[in-house]
């Protein structure tokens, strides 16, 4: 059992990386992964963070927990990216970053972010007029002017 898994798990590297990086012009396998759902992540995360919140002196003993969360988030976003380069060929977005363009984005890590903040707002871990809020506060900080300086 364990042969056939480590030989799926060297097929799937081999079609889902190593063809795409050593040639991004190739036809794709159109077997999008599966993308685990994030709620049970940031529910995990909310709930210890209300742990720590309430009770300051229990921040040392969970820290590894929320550690570990947070890795788990951060691997559901790489997970994310790689999705994204399926969801890129459905909806014919180009996906190519060069690589002398430090500014430029990343569609695939957007796109992650994007389900990520969907997740954050559908499951009510923000609330939408938390982050309507935030997205105000951003615009207003954006769009002021500079005072002259006097001096």
């Amino acid at each position: 059992m364990a042969h056939v898994l480590w030989k799926q798990s060297l097929t799937w590297l081999l079609h889902n990386y190593f063809y795409p990086t050593i040639n991004p012009s190739a036809p794709r396998l159109n077997t999008p992964t599966p993308l685990r759902p994030v709620a049970p992540l940031l529910k995990h995360y909310k709930t210890l963070l209300k742990l720590v919140t309430r009770d300051a002196s229990l921040r040392k003993q969970y820290q590894p927990d929320i550690d570990v969360v947070m890795r788990d988030i951060e691997r559901w976003l790489a997970e994310a990216k790689v999705a994204a380069d399926f969801a890129a060929d459905a909806y014919g977005w180009d996906t190519t970053i060069d690589g002398n363009d430090i500014e430029q984005e990343d569609p695939r890590e957007r796109w992650s972010l994007e389900r990520l903040c969907d997740a954050l707002v559908e499951k009510a871990f923000l609330s939408q007029k938390y982050v309507f809020s935030q997205f105000q506060k951003f615009l207003l900080i954006g769009t002021q002017e500079e005072e002259p300086s006097i001096g």
